[in-house]
């Protein structure tokens, strides 16, 4: 990277947002993301997904943050933990922006639980 390149400065706008699933990816899944120290209170919003935009009000988990310096400066990296989740179904979840311009977001994101798995058979 050139030096004085600010091209992967971390900024208040949540970037490198990734989805994993849970241990029990029926019911769970994790999402990560990257911000400046703006952001300090960092949290996901998750809503069973519909075909309606108006989506009812969210879930909202707290997210831990971990702090990291590197040559592009200081970034906050976010990990929200989501469990309880039915399986197989469609939720819709989003980063919002918490820092001084409020309500801004990142776009809207949509994942799948996957389906329960049949039982093994004990003999």
């Amino acid at each position: 990277m050139p030096v004085g390149s600010t091209h992967y400065v971390a900024d208040g706008f949540p970037d490198r947002i990734v989805a994993t699933p849970a241990q029990d990816a029926a019911t769970g899944f994790a999402v990560a993301w990257r911000t400046d120290a703006s952001v300090n209170q960092p949290r996901l919003e998750l809503v069973v997904a519909g075909n309606s935009p108006g989506v009812g009000t969210p879930r909202r988990i707290r997210a831990s943050t971990a702090t990291l310096a590197s040559e592009n400066g200081s970034s906050h990296h976010h990990r929200a933990d989501v469990d309880g989740l039915h399986p197989d179904t469609l939720y819709a979840y989003r980063v919002p922006r918490t820092a001084c311009r409020g309500r801004d977001r990142a776009p809207g994101v949509r994942g799948i639980t996957s389906a329960r798995l049949p039982q093994p058979v004990h003999r």
